[in-house]
């Protein structure tokens, strides 16, 4: 993955955490009280969904696989 894209992917990934976090925590609605609702809520939901199965495909299952190739 490209270093820029990996770069995005993460703080989506950060982003996502960080809110999970807040809502499990103290019940607030980090990306709902900063995007309010609607599209861009869900636009950010859907980043954050993406970013981290990008993740775990080149993290995870490149190494596994690169690992039973050789």
């Amino acid at each position: 993955m490209d270093k820029t894209l990996t770069k995005v992917t993460t703080l989506f990934i950060v982003i996502g955490a960080l809110h999970l976090g807040l809502m499990g925590v103290l019940g607030i609605d980090l990306i709902g009280t900063i995007f309010g609702t609607g599209v861009l809520v869900k636009t950010v939901y859907m980043l954050v969904g993406v970013s981290a199965l990008l993740h775990i495909y080149t993290d995870f299952f490149k190494h596994i696989f690169s690992k039973t190739t050789k």
